[in-house]
């Protein structure tokens, strides 16, 4: 494909295959076999995609330019390059955004967009920005939150309201916290989010409640999560030795 269409005068659907084919290469290299790296790889995508994006508005190249975005700034992340990941996923944010704000009906386009905004807001949980991760895992919720969502999607979503629902409880917002813990368990009912449940649910003062939740969870937790049921055992240990807990 290389020598037909990496040429800017080259055709638009050979461009495309290209710039796909370039995307999907970082995932097969093998460490120390080529010359070159998945970031060469996906910075030659970008560059392509980003042409063919300027000249046409075209929604499918929009939709891959994002993705390989967010191809680029994982593998950023895991080299720990965290200011250079965050430009990267800001511009994922941006092409994909466009296309969101055009026609936020378009299923696929939404689901991209979530995903981009739970990218970002992992990365600013991992700064320890509050603020900004809590911004982007609303904007997480809100675009994966529609009626033809499939398991996957609502399994983000899920987990975008539990890691939402972290950050209030770290600010002390049990209330904040409480409601996002609640929503992800009417999702799925797991162990974990009745785990910080019972975290707000004790800072309210609310300890019976949050005994409740931590013995659901003792019943939920999966035999291979020995350290989340080791927490909430001993948790909950604590919690009935408090005459409070069965009032």
């Amino acid at each position: 494909l290389e020598p037909a269409c990496s040429s800017a005068r080259g055709d638009f659907h050979c461009r495309l295959e290209l710039a796909i084919t370039y995307r999907s290469i970082p995932r097969a290299l093998v460490p120390g076999k080529s010359q070159l790296t998945g970031r060469d790889y996906y910075e030659r995508a970008i560059r392509i995609l980003q042409d063919l994006f300027q000249r046409t508005r075209h929604r499918d190249v929009g939709m891959r330019l994002a993705e390989a975005y967010m191809g680029m700034a994982q593998q950023l992340f895991r080299q720990r390059e965290l200011e250079v990941a965050l430009g990267v996923l800001q511009k994922a944010r941006d092409s994909i955004g466009e296309l969101y704000r055009s026609d936020p009906q378009d299923l696929e386009v939404r689901r991209t967009f979530g995903y981009s905004q739970m990218f970002l807001a992992d990365l600013y949980t991992f700064q320890k920005q509050r603020e900004p991760a809590v911004q982007y895992y609303s904007e997480c919720i809100t675009a994966l939150d529609y009626a033809e969502a499939g398991d996957e999607q609502k399994s983000v979503r899920r987990r975008c309201f539990v890691q939402r629902g972290t950050q209030h409880l770290q600010a002390g917002n049990w209330e904040g916290a409480k409601v996002d813990f609640q929503s992800a368990l009417r999702l799925e009912r797991e162990a974990g989010a009745l785990f910080q449940l019972a975290r707000a649910q004790e800072g309210e003062g609310d300890l019976r409640s949050a005994r409740l939740s931590l013995e659901e969870a003792i019943g939920r937790v999966r035999p291979t999560d020995k350290n989340l049921r080791t927490l909430i055992e001993s948790r909950l240990r604590e919690i009935r030795e408090n005459p409070k807990s069965v009032q």
